[in-house]
């Protein structure tokens, strides 16, 4: 019973069962004969993010498509031959991989052997329909996922500015002084991981609908973070513990509440292009902190 207790019914399976059942009663008031379809579209076009039912159901839209007019072709070509069907399976797999509509591809393989096995009236009135059912599908889904209690709440907004910012400003100083004495690639992974997750959030944010205070000021700090993404890639390049200057040693201690040490040698030429891609940093982070207040 506990264990049972533990799972809920999250917001996506509710909307997800919301819109299969729209999508099936638009489908029975427009008299279309295949409503599995509808729903079948319904249910694989709702995803974690505003952003990502937008992409998938533009791919599956256009997968479809796919699917509709080889099934089409190859049904005028050869009709009822299993080992040509066979053919046009692999044709749809092939086009899905050039294209990158791999999330796309069961839809589109289904509407192919539905529209290849169809006998009775005409092959193309069929075909079309077919399309709007998935059309049908994607758009309710899409509707309902972004008017609907969209993923994008407000609670992303805020781990974006109370984690994110400070995980990477955090990255910024061990890499400075070398405090956790962490290699590059362990940089370059973690910094891979946050740029993914700044990717999807910028695209997230830019279609937020209210245009609240949070989503406004998670995006700057997105956008800031962003642009020092070279400046970053830079001193990774260098790989070295840096001498930094008395401009950057200031700007160091403003942001870290700390004093800067630096290790005993003497300072390089290397040295001066490593303070001027930290000064760079250094300001972006303040300019965010700032802003943060």
């Amino acid at each position: 019973m506990q264990h049972i207790k533990k799972y809920k019914i999250g917001m996506r399976t509710l909307k997800t069962g919301l819109s299969v059942a729209v999508s099936l009663l638009i489908s029975e008031l427009l008299n279309l004969k295949n409503p599995s379809l509808v729903g079948i579209a319904a249910i694989v076009s709702m995803q974690s993010s505003v952003n990502e039912s937008f992409v998938a159901g533009k791919n599956r839209i256009l997968g479809t498509f796919v699917g509709a007019l080889v099934g089409l072709i190859f049904s005028y070509l050869l009709p009822y031959n299993y080992f040509f069907l066979g053919l046009g399976i692999v044709v749809v797999i092939y086009l899905h991989n050039i294209f990158g509509w791999s999330q796309s591809l069961s839809l589109s393989a289904i509407v192919f052997l539905v529209v290849f096995l169809y006998q009775e009236d005409s092959r193309l009135i069929y075909a079309l329909n077919r399309l709007l059912d998935t059309f049908i599908g994607v758009v309710v889904s899409m509707l309902i996922n972004y008017f609907i209690v969209p993923p994008h709440n407000r609670q992303s907004f805020v781990y974006l500015k109370d984690n994110i910012y400070v995980v990477i400003k955090g990255l910024i100083h061990d890499m400075i002084t070398n405090v956790n004495q962490l290699d590059n690639s362990v940089f370059r992974e973690k910094l891979e991981k946050y740029n993914d997750s700044f990717d999807g959030l910028k695209k997230e944010l830019d279609m937020d609908s209210s245009k609240r205070t949070s989503s406004k000021s998670a995006l700057y700090v997105v956008t800031v973070l962003d642009r020092v993404e070279k400046n970053l890639l830079t001193l990774l390049e260098l790989n070295i513990i840096p001498i930094l200057n008395e401009e950057n040693q200031e700007l160091f201690k403003k942001l870290y509440s700390t004093e800067y040490v630096a290790p005993q040698r003497e300072p390089t030429d290397i040295d001066i292009i490593y303070n001027h891609h930290a000064n760079k940093i250094f300001n972006k982070l303040l300019e965010i902190e700032s802003h943060l207040k």
